[in-house]
């Protein structure tokens, strides 16, 4: 099935986060980067999707550790709308910690719900 422009959804989303902990000293801050991609499937709204979000750590403290590149999370799936207003999006995730030497990768089978108020 050929898709048109008009079924393809680029977005892009910035977040700076404040970070605190009980009973730490310091504050952190982190910028998130998320990109994504959907993709009309059909006309009851279901489309393929996939994202990736992109943290990294202004400034580090003792508890949330250096500076730089801290995490980095793709997702491959299909968002199928359950209700108005309601949807899941069901796929693999696939998450990079970015630590000293060696990136520990997990690979998961995630399931997200997404609710509109």
């Amino acid at each position: 099935m050929p898709i048109s422009m008009d079924a393809l959804v680029i977005s892009l989303r910035t977040r700076l986060e404040e970070r605190r902990r009980e009973q730490q000293p310091g504050t952190a801050f982190r910028l998130r980067q998320e990109t994504r991609l959907d993709v009309q499937l059909d006309t009851r709204g279901v489309r393929a999707v996939a994202w990736n979000e992109y943290f990294f750590l202004i400034n580090g403290t003792e508890w949330s550790g250096r500076a730089g590149p801290s995490l980095m999370l793709n997702f491959v799936g299909v968002h199928v709308p359950v209700t108005k207003s309601t949807a899941i999006e069901p796929g693999y995730l696939n998450q990079t910690i970015f630590v000293a030497g060696r990136n520990p990768m997990l690979h998961v089978a995630a399931l997200f719900v997404t609710a509109h108020l």
